[in-house]
């Protein structure tokens, strides 16, 4: 941008500059002061096209920054939850986890339970066993 401004501003001047040198002496004030005018509009000109250009790269940048900011935001957002939701499955995990050990320990509390169930009954048993060997030994030696 500020090469075209100087490039424009070097092609007016050297214009201005040629049209004076043609002219004579008599007329040189009122070409001047064209010339000036000239130059001037087509500085103003060209002034405003540049500052147009800086405020609208100056708004696309800002527009930018603040896409990159709203990216980096969505992003910490995406991934807070999903810390979160890995947070939770672990929790889920170690729950689960521990109601299979729970279970698993009520199910060996009640297989041992049976098994002292089963061992008492079979002492039972087997006592009541004996003392009918025992009873009936004794009503064959009488």
């Amino acid at each position: 941008m500020k090469r075209l401004l100087i490039a424009s501003l070097t092609l007016v001047m050297i214009s201005s500059v040629a049209i004076a040198a043609t002219t004579t002496t008599k007329s040189t004030t009122t070409q001047t002061t064209y010339t000036e005018q000239f130059i001037q509009k087509h500085t103003q000109k060209i002034t405003d096209v540049e500052k147009k250009l800086q405020e609208r790269q100056k708004a696309n940048e800002d527009a930018w920054t603040k896409k990159q900011e709203q990216m980096k935001k969505d992003s910490q957002a995406r991934q807070d939850a999903w810390n979160k939701q890995k947070e939770q499955l672990k929790k889920d995990i170690q729950a689960k986890q521990d109601a299979n050990l729970k279970q698993q320990q009520e199910w060996k509390n009640k297989i041992e339970a049976q098994k002292k169930a089963n061992e008492e009954a079979s002492k039972a048993r087997q006592k009541k066993f004996q003392e009918k060997k025992d009873l009936f030994n004794k009503l064959i030696s009488e």
